[in-house]
């Protein structure tokens, strides 16, 4: 065994690996054993020295205890990497995860910014806490202490990277994760705002420097001098707009790039030169040549110049062609699966979408491109494909495999795969006949790289060769040229698989999309003595899965397509209906974990698993339609209605929930519940308030049968406000009233929700004091639960009653906090409601102009949003329109709108700030 061969994790639980297998290492002083000399890195340590570190309080036979679990694990797989003797143990060759995070962390602290860029966001990514199950021996807290630290230096360092850089979007995930860990790090809560900043987020920058003087406030300590000079110098950007626009592209599922982008330099500058002439953009080539790479690449430097917002729509997922526009619109967050929603959520603004995996989807495509760029003006399409769509206006960058750059990639990789070790001069003549071989197609090359710890350079060329030629002699005509490389090498590399990893790579082929270790455990089976956690890791380091990062750093893994297309054929079919039965069972499972967490602190998170689980989502609610299975699908569906509402996507979600319902069959009347709850605000936002309090009802009825007092109260209250729409004050406060008894013993975000319908109820009948007072109590709850909706909803309705009584000046207040907590928490449509009402507050302390300039922001971004304030709030709406308009000249009030509908989000709330002094 070589040392190449051991592999030691301490970030998270601790796990050891032996060539790919995984061995267990007893109990809890064997495991604290080996980490403590895995983080040794190779030095000896004494027997007493290994004593101090494993017991607070050493027993007179330490010594000895310590000398049978050695020569235990002597004589077991680590034995070859196990050194002892007088001078005392060592473990040598073992590769380390967290001491490849040090190492990291030492090489970004000097590099430039771009690498120290790549270099950290590749290293945050397999950040976890170090040590967990090892906390009680004396060793770990100081190795803890000092891992953490160097995350901390880590995230500053990469902040100012990405800022530098004109990417501070990379950053913002993980430092937001790291300033919740130390609420008390100026430095860190510094970097966060400064991304903030230059991403074109003033607002929240600033939060971010006020919350932590509250902190220091809170913990009794004198704010640092720098918070209140950050502050002042952001706001002086921001008023200058000093702020670059480069910084301020909203990026939409386009992921961040864990390794250094490699060659490609002249299709870079190609596409960037294009895209300023043509909006129509196919990156044609066979699988594997990383046209999904470049795309993500080019997207990634391009600046606010070029896109406001991008979106990456992948289609690996989409079986039929009628799924495409579907695919489109739940990416770009359209009100509904229809081209005219779409394309009113992409115009308006310079965007960009890029269609990944189109080959299969040509036809649909192809309409749908035409459709886009023939109606949506600003709009930029990247699309990649294997063949070119063959429709007018499309530019055609044709990528084959790299030229010279293929012998840097495959040497780059070869030299992580050996630990930093670099290639030879020997090993020249071989990896430059290598990567002849497979044509210079960056998987194949990132595939042959990945086996460089166990065979040698000229190994990996002779098996390659062999291997087509056994090809060729079988008659393997059909497979041609570069897709003939990549499947020959795709064949080796599964090959030399173990048998249990290969089960495994094949079963993976089955997720729609990215997955979490976790899910590949629960779905997937692993052979006697075997993990799936293990494979899924040896596939990863073997290139045939891909290891990703979303928005917020959170870490997850996928088939490569080119690996998925060579494995989907080979699944048992024998095994396929446990597979997707095992599926659906863990996303209903999934979905119900993380529906709770979007009316939370924890909201973005659970939104951006929700995001990243959309494909298999989606499959499992489809396999459990096909099989009849009512009660998963209600699971599945009503689980996301949240989700589907902050996302707007309010038609495809009651569409999917009354599918499920409309099967045949029982379903748990909790579930049902839960159902009907979920369809109340996705058909009340929509418009439909009629068929709103219909589920209203039969949600009721599901509820009492199931005890379910969380969702009994909350629709309960929702009915109360139904009865005072229509003037029936005695049903509506008997039914507050038993809501507000029920609520009790619920979670807060159930008090929240009840506590504002009530005083939405309170207002219609007018009874303003008790609607100020329980509005009141539902926003300070809202708030200390993180439930932003009812928070937002609850200002929302706080400023109606407030203009009622006429006090605007603390209207305009409430409702500027609100739309500052509804862009916070991600709800466009919930800040456009508050802005457009805080126009009509303005009205009334005589700042007409301002108000008229909210209420052209309002429409005109309401246009991407499908959110139109007239039509939703009715008369109440056009009231204070009107009142604004009579204030000014028929000209004045036209000049004014006009200029507020050239304002962002950001300029509207400098606007609203103006009034709110």
């Amino acid at each position: 065994m070589s040392g190449g061969g051991v592999r030691i994790a301490v970030l998270g639980a601790m796990h050891v690996e032996v060539d790919g297998g995984a061995v267990p290492i007893g109990g809890g002083i064997a495991q604290a054993l080996v980490a403590r000399l895995a983080l040794a890195a190779g030095r000896r340590l004494s027997t007493a020295q290994l004593v101090a570190d494993l017991w607070q309080d050493a027993p007179e036979n330490a010594a000895t205890t310590l000398r049978v679990y050695l020569s235990r694990l002597r004589s077991g797989p680590l034995g070859p990497a196990l050194l002892g003797g007088r001078t005392g143990y060592a473990l040598v060759g073992a590769e380390v995860d967290l001491l490849r995070f040090h190492e990291a962390v030492a090489k970004a602290r000097a590099a430039e910014d771009r690498i120290a860029h790549d270099v950290l966001l590749a290293a945050l990514t397999t950040w976890d806490e170090p040590l967990t199950d090892l906390a009680e021996f004396p060793f770990a807290e100081p190795e803890r202490q000092r891992a953490t630290d160097a995350r901390r230096a880590a995230l500053q360092r990469l902040g100012d990277s990405a800022v530098a850089l004109g990417t501070p979007g990379d950053a913002i995930g993980p430092l937001t994760s790291g300033a919740r860990a130390h609420p008390l790090d100026e430095a860190l809560a510094g970097a966060l705002a400064r991304a903030l900043a230059a991403a074109g987020r003033t607002t929240e920058a600033l939060e971010v420097l006020d919350e932590q003087g509250a902190a220091f406030a809170a913990a009794g300590l004198a704010m640092p001098e720098r918070i209140p000079e950050l502050r002042q110098s952001i706001l002086r950007a921001a008023t200058s707009v000093a702020v670059p626009e480069a910084a301020a592209v909203e990026r939409h599922g386009i992921p961040v790039p864990l390794t250094p982008f490699i060659g490609r330099d002249r299709e870079l500058a190609e596409m960037e030169h294009v895209r300023g002439e043509q909006r129509l953009i196919t990156i044609a080539g066979p699988g594997g040549a990383g046209k999904t790479r470049l795309a993500i690449e080019s997207a990634r430097r391009a600046t606010r110049t070029i896109d406001a917002e991008q979106w990456l729509v992948d289609l690996t997922g989409v079986a039929r062609e009628e799924g495409v526009l579907r695919a489109v619109a739940e990416t770009v967050g359209a009100g509904d699966a229809t081209l005219d929603a779409v394309i009113a959520r992409v115009s308006r603004a310079p965007g960009l979408v890029i269609l990944d995996n189109a080959e299969h989807l040509i036809p649909a495509v192809r309409v749908l491109v035409l459709d886009l760029l023939g109606r949506a003006a600003g709009l930029g399409i990247v699309v990649t494909s294997r063949e070119p769509l063959g429709v007018p206006g499309e530019f055609v960058l044709r990528v084959t495999g790299l030229g010279e750059e293929a012998e840097t990639l495959f040497r780059q990789r070869v030299t992580e795969v050996r630990g930093g070790s670099e290639p030879s001069a020997s090993e020249g003549p071989a990896i430059e006949r290598l990567c002849r071989l497979v044509d210079g197609l960056p998987l194949a090359l990132e595939l042959a790289a990945a086996r460089a710890d166990v065979l040698s350079i000229d190994e990996l060329d002779a098996t390659l060769r062999d291997d087509e030629a056994e090809e060729e002699a079988a008659g393997a005509d059909a497979a041609r040229g570069r897709h003939r490389s990549l499947a020959s090498t795709l064949r080796w590399s599964a090959g030399l698989l173990s048998p249990a990893e290969h089960d495994v790579f094949v079963q993976l082929s089955g997720f729609a999309g990215s997955f979490t270790i976790e899910a590949a455990e629960t779905v997937c089976t692993a052979q006697p003595g075997h993990s799936v956690r293990a494979a899924v890791v040896a596939l990863a380091r073997k290139s045939l899965v891909a290891v990703e990062q979303t928005d917020l750093g959170a870490r997850r893994y996928r088939l490569l397509e080119s690996a998925r297309e060579f494995a989907r054929p080979l699944r048992d079919t024998d095994e396929l209906a446990g597979w997707y039965r095992r599926h659906r069972d863990y996303f209903a499972r999934l979905a119900e974990d993380l529906a709770p967490r979007v009316r939370t602190h924890d909201a973005p998170a659970a939104h951006d698993a929700f995001d990243s689980a959309a494909p298999d989502l989606q499959l499992a609610h489809e396999t459990a339609v096909a099989a009849g299975d009512r009660e998963t699908a209600l699971r599945i569906s009503a689980a996301q209605a949240w989700h589907w509402f902050k996302r707007g996507l309010l038609v495809q979600g009651r569409a999917a929930i009354e599918a499920a319902l409309a099967l045949p069959g029982d379903a748990a009347p909790a579930v049902e519940a839960a159902a009907f709850g979920g369809l109340v605000n996705l058909a009340y936002q929509s418009g439909d308030a009629e068929a709103a309090f219909g589920f209203v009802s039969a949600g009721i009825d599901r509820a009492q049968a199931a005890g379910d007092h969380a969702t009994l109260s909350s629709l309960l209250a929702y009915a109360a406000y139904g009865h005072s729409l229509l003037r029936d004050p005695g049903t509506a406060q008997q039914l507050a009233d038993q809501a507000a008894q029920l609520s009790v013993a619920a979670p807060d975000w159930v008090r929240s929700e009840v506590l504002m319908s009530r005083g939405q109820m309170l207002r219609a009948l007018g009874r303003p004091a008790e609607a100020l007072e329980s509005l009141g109590r539902a926003r300070a709850l809202a708030a200390s639960t993180g439930h932003a909706w009812a928070q937002t909803s609850s200002e929302y309705v706080t400023g109606k009653v407030l203009i009622d009584v006429r006090r605007p000046r603390d209207a305009i207040r409430i409702l500027h906090n609100g739309a500052r907590t509804a862009l916070r928490g991600g709800d466009p449509t919930g800040a456009l409601a508050l802005l457009n009402l805080l126009g009509g507050a303005a009205a009334r302390v005589e700042r007409h102009r301002e108000g008229a300039m909210l209420f052209g922001g309002v429409d005109e971004i309401g246009l991407r949003y499908g959110y139109n304030p007239v039509a939703a709030e009715g008369e109440d709406a056009q009231r204070h329109r009107d009142l604004t308009a009579a204030g000014l000249t028929t000209d004045a009030y036209a000049e004014a709108y006009t200029a507020g509908r050239s304002l962002d989000f950001d300029g509207m709330m400098r606007l609203a700030a103006s009034l709110d002094r």
